[in-house]
């Protein structure tokens, strides 16, 4: 268990990362930051609530994606898209 310095030293970089990736969404949502902060704290999970609110622009399935980057990368629709996994990454 780290000590209390460490801990304060962590807690107050948490705190900053939180604080900027707070500010960053304001910014490109043109939202207030109490709204975001008020968004996160309600824990919203309604979809439809979601884009209703300027949150997300659209949701799509696993499969919609795919195909929309077969053809965005011009990929045969029954050619398999080679994708990188994080079992990949923690090669």
């Amino acid at each position: 268990m780290p000590g209390p310095f460490l801990a304060a030293i962590l807690t107050t970089i948490l705190d900053n990362i939180y604080e900027n990736w707070v500010d960053k969404i304001s910014q490109a949502k043109g939202k207030k930051k109490k709204e975001i902060e008020s968004f996160i704290n309600e824990g919203v999970y309604q979809i439809d609530k979601l884009k209703e609110d300027g949150w997300i622009t659209d949701i799509k399935y696993d499969d919609e994606v795919k195909s929309m980057l077969k053809t965005r990368l011009c990929i045969a629709e029954k050619k398999k898209l080679l994708l990188i996994t994080s079992e990949y990454l923690l090669m």
